[in-house]
């Protein structure tokens, strides 16, 4: 039992830092996930804007208006069929009023200042986060280079979070099966180096069961003898021997002139 504890307390010296380590991996690994996968999907989701504003503004340098451009519905329809995760596709008007959504509820209302750049509507790209969603907008512009319009996707912030533990699962799988790795490896590393030591402890443990079991002092001595784990103790183990027969050999005497 003594023996196994040994063991199991050098496999947790070393399985420690093994552990603090895996748990450092994954923190680092998910703040750079989060950071970088919500980065990528506001850039792919810009590029859906930026492609139905291209489309529209393809129209507008044909002199159309930006109200009658008729394919506009059919294509934020499709394209928001085509990304999963969208909640809506707006394209507003001068004045920030709603043109054409695929949600019906928008069109003719004011856009909310905060779908909008803080600095007024430019000729950049702009993405808001809020509360529970991030609205990703796209200036659209005319031949004069002058804004008339933007193009604006919404998604919710949850699609954002649920996206990055999807990423994550595979970096948690990784990490897992390195942890079992390093423990199997600590827990025959922890057996090779207590090896020695246990080996000395049980030989000792089995010399002290042969000394206590012998009863005349050759059965000692030859105990001490065989027993390389107590071969340091040979000295002593005779003195203290010696001093047992100079008490018993006392004892004696003191009995037969009594």
């Amino acid at each position: 039992m003594v023996l196994t504890s040994l063991r199991m307390r050098m496999f947790a010296i070393l399985l420690a830092p093994i552990g603090l380590s895996v748990i450092l991996f994954c923190a680092i690994a998910f703040n750079i996930l989060q950071a970088n996968y919500t980065t990528l999907v506001a850039d792919r989701l810009s590029a859906v804007a930026h492609d139905i504003r291209d489309v529209l503004e393809g129209s507008l340098n044909l002199g159309l208006p930006l109200t009658a451009v008729q394919e506009t519905q059919a294509l934020i329809e499709r394209e928001r069929a085509r990304n999963l995760g969208i909640s809506s596709i707006v394209v507003f008007g001068e004045g920030g009023r709603g043109l054409f959504s695929t949600d019906p509820q928008i069109v003719g209302d004011q856009i909310p200042g905060d779908w909008l750049p803080e600095r007024g509507l430019e000729t950049q790209p702009w993405i808001r986060f809020r509360n529970d969603e991030v609205v990703i907008g796209a200036p659209i512009v005319n031949s004069f280079q002058q804004p008339v319009g933007g193009v604006l996707i919404r998604v919710a912030r949850a699609y954002f979070s649920f996206r990055k533990v999807e990423a994550f699962k595979p970096v948690a799988a990784v990490a897992g099966i390195f942890t079992l790795l390093a423990a199997g490896a600590a827990f025959v590393t922890a057996g090779l180096l207590t090896r020695d030591l246990r080996e000395h402890l049980d030989a000792t443990a089995r010399g002290v069961e042969r000394l206590r079991a012998a009863e005349t002092q050759e059965e000692i001595e030859r105990s001490v003898e065989t027993s390389p784990a107590l071969k340091p103790f040979g000295e002593a183990v005779g003195r203290t021997v010696g001093l047992l027969r100079e008490a018993s050999r006392t004892v004696t005497h003191l009995d037969e002139t009594a």
